[in-house]
């Protein structure tokens, strides 16, 4: 059959069309759980696309973590203190909710602020991000301290992990963000708060802060940003990290090994740099937040075939819930 010009280009437009459209279709087809995320101080749950529910409310909540049964919230309530922490008046203390009831209570009060809290593989304990007030001796200025610290889920005792107690002068120093138990043979993982600009380096140690070592960071000069990694979560399966990694013109999520190795990268314009860690569900999808003229929202990526669209507007810090 003789097929003229005009013909056979309509024909691969319409190809190209139709495979596109598969393409997409495939993409939002990704099957994701519901997820727990913060906006406007609030705790609030994505179910599906269209249905959102508030948790909480008339508070300053941050930083969700679901439990592995998904069953619980653990989550930074900023309330007011007696003494100034790093906000001010207000002190962020760590709190539990039920997902089934929505009933919250505190889990814990400590001298300072407990930040960026995650639950343990088994759900047994919380670390956290313990910064303090601390005034040396013989010193008339105020300086912070700061350490991992742990609570027993059950008993509510906490501990700091001495190994890793250190003082920061200012608030911009804090090393201990989003620590997270578990991956890399059970150690735990967390880095530093990224300087605009600065560079950024993975670390981990053991489940009683000795052995501290680096995983991941600037290979080449020091001052070279774009190699930084930071901000790490564990996969899937557990066996590698999902974190960002900093550039001056660009932010990326990737993948890299416990060695410190990447495995895979891709650039997202607009992503969120220097601001929440990536979370990867079991399906494998990760959400991460994303800014679209100041505002952050949250997107999803694929990691088999690299798509990622928004699926949550005026919304940050997402958590998955993980399928019992």
């Amino acid at each position: 059959m003789n097929v003229g010009p005009r013909r056979l280009i309509g024909c691969i437009a319409v190809l190209i069309a139709s495979t596109a459209f598969h393409h997409v279709r495939a993409a939002t087809q990704i099957p994701l759980p519901k997820m727990v995320f913060v906006r406007q101080g609030s705790l609030w749950i994505w179910e599906q696309p269209g249905r959102e529910k508030r948790l909480t409310q008339g508070f300053q909540d941050a930083n969700p973590t679901v439990s592995p049964d998904g069953k619980t919230v653990v989550f930074e309530r900023r309330v007011p203190s007696r003494h100034d922490g790093i906000l001010g008046k207000l002190s962020s203390q760590l709190w539990l909710l039920r997902l089934d009831s929505g009933d919250s209570h505190r889990l814990l009060r400590a001298p300072g602020d407990c930040l960026t809290p995650s639950f343990d593989p088994k759900g047994k304990v919380v670390y956290f991000d313990h910064v303090w007030d601390y005034k040396p001796r013989n010193h008339q200025l105020a300086h912070w301290r700061e350490s991992i610290g742990v609570v027993d889920v059950a008993s509510k005792r906490w501990r700091d992990l001495a190994p890793l107690t250190r003082q920061v002068v200012e608030y911009q120093e804090r090393q201990y963000a989003f620590p997270v138990a578990g991956p890399c043979g059970g150690s735990i993982i967390w880095s530093p708060v990224p300087h605009e600009g600065g560079v950024a380096y993975i670390y981990a140690a053991g489940t009683d802060g000795t052995g501290r070592r680096v995983i991941s960071g600037p290979r080449r000069r020091r001052s070279e940003a774009d190699h930084s990694y930071y901000f790490a979560s564990p996969s899937r399966a557990a066996t590698d990290l999902v974190c960002l990694r900093g550039g001056e013109e660009y932010g990326a999520i990737t993948s890299i090994d416990c060695a410190g190795r990447e495995i895979w990268r891709t650039t997202i314009p607009g992503l969120v740099e220097y601001s929440h860690p990536p979370a990867a569900a079991q399906t494998g999808v990760i959400a991460f937040e994303h800014s679209d003229n100041n505002r952050k929202e949250i997107w999803v990526l694929d990691p088999g075939d690299k798509t990622n669209r928004k699926i949550v507007a005026d919304a940050s810090q997402p958590a998955w819930v993980p399928r019992s």
